[in-house]
């Protein structure tokens, strides 16, 4: 499906061979295309190729790195992306197009600031963070001076594929950044632990993030000669970037059965929050009580009527279905009471198994369900005495992120 460009090297294409490489399935675990599993030549020439080209962009006056990068059309592939996304998703190719288009007006321009010296960029990005994460981790190592080598997500590899031609096209150097696909961690444990790296921009869950710092290679001294002199080699820099679920409010002012059909998509559908997992949606609404009952029966209305329309089937992210049992224990554990879902024992220690969506009540802020973080079809309402109470717990929620108080 879509155009098969494999990796992306030097500036040159190079597609997998029929049957070589690893599958990419659809929602039904049907085989949509191949990608390669980039090898420990195709790493080599990548690195060597960004590092031979690295020292002519860095020096490169800041306002023409920006230029080029202005001149990136991310928009130009995103009828083949979603054609993707809708296979591999399980929805109309159309409600997946309109995804991608509002995900594309939520890239904001953020501070890159300027590399002290050339130098390699390795960007990865969860899919479920979708073009608005994946992009500015690419435009602002770029902008900001350094190379980048970007690993596409064996989930979603149309993603990093489009971002690769976007630049491509921009015309102000396409050898300056390379595309490799791998579908396990062995070309990124690879790269880290090389030491050829300046920076590492990752978007993903927390405990990715954690393993991906750890497989950094420490620096130790660089020798010049027989040793005589010696310098610290200096440290690659570490980004990295939580995927963060949202809270809603509804108010007295709100109409409880609109809000209730808006959370349920935004929490649970499909084409607006992939199932739960998206970053961005929904985790928990606080709601005010004189609302409370109304919202929640409308909202278990949208809810029964969606998981008729929509069956989960195959999450982007392969440890999903563990983190949502997992937030579902921890939440009847805590004394939540579970109105749709809750745990169960059908997944297994891969992650795999059925994905279970679940709304929980009478839930307290400083709960784990309330407080966690990573995106998950899981679902906590809170109750508020009024709308101020509402907006103040709310933030204390949110603020829990921020302090790591999953």
């Amino acid at each position: 499906m879509g155009d098969d460009h494999g990796n992306f090297i030097g500036g040159r294409w190079h597609p997998v061979g029929d049957g070589e490489g690893f599958a990419i399935e659809d929602a039904t675990g049907a085989e949509l295309t191949r990608r390669p599993r980039t090898s420990a030549g195709a790493l080599e020439e990548a690195l060597g190729v960004l590092e031979a080209v690295g020292r002519t962009w860095w020096e490169r006056a800041p306002a023409e790195r920006a230029e080029v990068v202005q001149a990136m059309d991310l928009g130009a592939d995103l009828d083949s992306c979603a054609e993707a996304l809708g296979a591999r998703m399980g929805i109309e190719s159309s409600r997946a197009l309109q995804l991608l288009e509002d995900d594309l007006g939520e890239i904001e321009a953020g501070e890159h600031g300027v590399a002290e010296a050339p130098g390699i960029a390795l960007v990865r990005c969860a899919p479920s963070a979708l073009l608005s994460g994946l992009a500015p981790l690419v435009t602002r190592s770029l902008e900001r001076g350094w190379c980048v080598l970007l690993l596409a997500d064996p989930a979603l590899p149309w993603l990093a594929e489009s971002v690769a031609r976007a630049w491509e096209r921009a015309g102000g150097g396409a050898e300056a950044l390379a595309l490799l696909h791998d579908d396990g961690a062995t070309t990124a444990r690879s790269v880290l632990g090389s030491e050829r790296l300046a920076g590492v921009q990752v978007r993903d869950n927390e405990e990715r993030l954690a393993d991906l710092e750890k497989a950094m290679a420490p620096r130790g001294k660089v020798g010049f000669g027989l040793g005589i002199l010696e310098r610290e080699a200096k440290e690659a820099t570490f980004a990295g970037f939580p995927l963060c679920d949202a809270t809603a409010v509804v108010t007295s002012e709100c109409d409880p059965e609109e809000e209730a059909h808006a959370v349920c998509e935004a929490a649970f559908g499909l084409a607006e929050a992939l199932g739960g997992e998206r970053e961005g949606s929904l985790g928990r609404v606080v709601c005010h009580e004189g609302l409370f009952s109304t919202f929640t029966e409308a909202l278990l209305e949208r809810f029964d009527a969606l998981e008729q329309a929509e069956a989960l089937q195959r999450p982007l992210q392969q440890d999903l279905g563990g983190w949502a049992a997992e937030l579902a224990r921890a939440a009847v554990g805590d004394g939540a009471t579970c109105l749709r879902g809750g745990p169960s024992d059908s997944i297994g220690r891969g992650g795999r198994g059925k994905i279970i969506r679940s709304v929980f009540t009478n839930v307290e802020p400083r709960w784990r369900l309330a407080r966690a973080r990573r995106p998950a079809p899981a679902l906590a309402l809170l109750r508020a005495s009024d709308d101020s109470r509402a907006h103040e717990l709310a933030l204390a929620c949110d603020a829990g992120h921020a302090h790591g108080t999953e």
